[in-house]
């Protein structure tokens, strides 16, 4: 099975769903709001842009409401990481190469990079290379583990 994606239909769809039980006090036709939300976090979650588009399918949204539109970003953030938490436990994903292997990578070309950091709950592993933009432990790129083109050295037991 794939990497889930961090919007995709299943992830938007039941933010919407999570949503709506936090907009309750709204007052509104749940359906009709949980359609609109989902329009809306599929374009964009940025704050005045859910307003808009929630406006735009008939909704009154005044100050308070919009103030209660600012989690959105955030909501649908911690559902996509709760998916992929689980997906990484549903396929039994283990990360083998320890910190300070040396690997390639899709996406960072022509670089040796180190692992500096393991994130074992989302498959991933934070990345450092020479040149790059932050200072060796101050700062790192994390890459899927799917996303390892090779192991140069690894400190594996």
């Amino acid at each position: 099975m794939n990497r889930p994606k961090a919007y995709s239909t299943e992830i938007i769809t039941e933010a919407a769903k999570e949503y709506v039980k936090k907009l309750e006090h709204w007052n509104e036709d749940e359906d009709r709001l949980e359609e609109s939300l989902i329009g809306a976090f599929n374009s964009d979650l940025d704050t005045f842009a859910i307003a808009k588009r929630l406006d735009y399918d008939g909704f009154d949204i005044d100050e308070q409401k919009y103030d209660d539109l600012s989690e959105a970003y955030h909501i649908v953030n911690e559902i996509a990481k709760r998916v992929l938490k689980q997906w990484v436990i549903d396929e039994g994903i283990k990360l083998e190469l320890p910190i300070g292997s040396i690997i390639t990578a899709k996406n960072i070309e022509n670089k040796e990079c180190e692992i500096v950091k393991v994130y074992p709950e989302t498959a991933e592993y934070g990345v450092w290379w020479e040149g790059h933009r932050a200072v060796k432990g101050k700062g790192h790129r994390i890459i899927k583990c799917e996303d390892v083109t090779s192991v140069l050295v690894s400190n594996a037991l």
